[in-house]
């Protein structure tokens, strides 16, 4: 997993999203390279996490490894459970726990290469 990945899995982590999925795209799909689908803990929890995200990522410098980020489009914010980010190549997925649920017993992402993000001290 690159170095952008892991900072931004951490960063999310460390805002108390419960899990991490990193889905491999690449060779899938040629929309993106990666997705990440995070579960959060409620919907006012799922749009902190994306508020958090979008505005880290803005905020990023060149010596950030975020910096190669740039938002291209978002949807779900009012709702809060499904907020979808479109970063071209990657797509984040933050999702309330009854909605990441759903989903995963329909196994919406099943046939996509993944691992579950776990920090060292998980």
């Amino acid at each position: 997993m690159s170095a952008e990945l892991t900072e931004l899995c951490e960063h999310l982590k460390k805002a108390g999203a419960c899990e991490i999925h990193v889905l491999f795209c690449q060779d899938i799909t040629n929309s993106c390279d990666h997705q990440l689908v995070v579960l959060a803990r409620s919907r006012r929890h799922a749009q902190t996490l994306a508020h958090e995200l979008t505005e880290r990522m803005e905020k990023g410098t060149s010596n950030s490894p975020l910096h190669p980020f740039t938002l291209v489009g978002s949807e779900g914010w009012e709702q809060g459970q499904w907020i979808a980010l479109d970063y071209q190549s990657l797509i984040i997925h933050i999702l309330d726990s009854d909605t990441y649920e759903m989903y995963q017993q329909q196994g919406l992402w099943h046939k996509v290469p993944a691992v579950e993000y776990k920090t060292t001290s998980d």
